[in-house]
């Protein structure tokens, strides 16, 4: 007898789940991780947007357009033996497919907001660059001796600046940045 009256309970559980089922809502979730070493040998760039000026007419010559976002720099710098460091932007000319190049174009960034995970300040600079003439130039500085963790930098769209001269051609212009760090005891 005593089997019986387990297997009836069961069945009881099974036949209710049958009749009354449940009604459930279901969602997909992401979940993520990412560890990071303690000490790095290098500070890092981990992401930095592109810069995008829209689409203007030739007869804008001469005039300051602005960029369409923010630029913003993410660096990690988790090394437990740090030295000062510049972060030192390089803008190359923009071209054509054809290789035509933008002529006498000229950008320049007013200095950013820095938020560093530790607190620590670093010191920001303005950029102006023709680029016809490319040339490394720095627009933040680490002068602490200690390491910052994460940093994020970002100069305001309005804050960035590019203007071209009167004999250019229709057509699509891109270029390629160069970002490095310098005096990183690399």
């Amino acid at each position: 007898m005593r089997k019986k009256k387990k297997i009836i309970p069961i069945a009881m559980i099974g036949l209710s789940l049958f009749l009354f089922p449940l009604d459930v809502l279901a969602a997909e979730g992401k979940t993520t991780l990412e560890i990071l070493p303690l000490n790095e040998k290098y500070p890092r760039i981990y992401a930095i947007n592109d810069l995008d000026f829209g689409n203007h007419e030739l007869t804008e010559y001469g005039k300051d357009i602005k960029a369409t976002e923010n630029l913003t720099i993410k660096i990690l710098d988790a090394r437990l033996t740090s030295i000062p460091w510049d972060l030192q932007v390089n803008f190359s000319s923009l071209t054509q497919k054809s290789d035509s190049p933008l002529t006498n174009a000229n950008i320049s960034l007013k200095p950013g907001t820095v938020t560093t995970e530790k607190g620590q300040a670093l010191k920001t600079y303005p950029l102006y660059q023709n680029l016809d003439e490319p040339i490394f130039q720095t627009v933040l500085r680490s002068d602490s001796n200690s390491a910052h963790g994460w940093i994020t930098y970002t100069i305001n769209r309005d804050e960035i600046n590019l203007n071209f001269g009167k004999n250019n051609r229709v057509g699509e212009y891109q270029a390629l940045n160069q970002w490095r760090f310098i005096n990183a005891k690399f």
